[in-house]
């Protein structure tokens, strides 16, 4: 299994946030995010190769830290073309897999990817296996054999789009539903959403537990920035 992670300048991440979160908040996050992403995926077995796309100077020392790939994007482009020249790097082999890891996903584990892996070995032919967003609307996580290059085609209705990609090109289409991996931070009510879900004995530092107190902060009644 080969896996991508795209990672945004921090900087310039979470913009739809900006309602609640002021920028240093919004890139705090966005570097948790990834931390996080990036170190449950160190703990997943049997992995081959880890290529994070980014060329946001912070991610340097976190690909260093776990051994991973760094292909720096080229300035200017989209999600999706970085995403399509990440794909072009992957040998094209039979049997072997690639998938594409959002890095805003602050309740993704190493149990549940081996969980969907598996789901996606076991298909009897080619196949895309998918997690979308909690609303069935995003792909925060796909998984696609390397000999048949799907397009990436992310934004407003990825989900769809990517399935009725993949069945033209006669894969098979497997939906892994999980509570886990479709919780992703697009919008100010993802904050509340992160705060019901989050088990408790978390790590003070992790993504999700530093998104539950903003959300405890909020109280749930209005999105007024918390710096004021």
């Amino acid at each position: 299994m080969h896996v991508i992670v795209p990672v945004k300048s921090f900087a310039r991440a979470k913009s739809r946030l900006a309602p609640i979160l002021d920028n240093a908040q919004r890139a705090a996050l966005a570097y948790a995010l990834a931390r996080d992403v990036l170190a449950e995926l160190a703990r997943v077995r049997g992995l081959k190769r880890v290529v994070v796309a980014s060329s946001e100077p912070e991610v340097e020392e976190l690909v260093r830290r776990h051994g991973y790939e760094l292909l720096p994007d080229v300035p200017g482009a989209s999600l999706n073309e970085v995403l399509t020249r990440a794909l072009a790097r992957m040998t094209r082999s039979v049997g072997e897999a690639v998938a594409v890891v959002c890095a805003d996903l602050p309740l993704f584990n190493a149990e549940e990817f081996e969980r969907m892996s598996a789901m996606h070995a076991a298909a009897q032919v080619p196949a895309l296996t998918i997690a979308p967003d909690h609303l069935g609307q995003g792909t925060n996580v796909r998984i696609s054999p390397t000999s048949e290059i799907l397009p990436c085609l992310y934004g407003p209705g990825s989900a769809v789009a990517h399935m009725r990609a993949a069945a033209a090109r006669g894969l098979a289409v497997q939906v892994f539903n999980s509570r886990s991996f479709g919780l992703d931070i697009d919008r100010p009510e993802s904050l509340l959403a992160i705060a019901r879900a989050v088990p408790e004995g978390l790590e003070l530092d992790s993504s999700a537990a530093l998104l539950a107190s903003w959300a405890g902060a909020l109280g749930g009644e209005s999105y007024t920035c918390l710096t004021q």
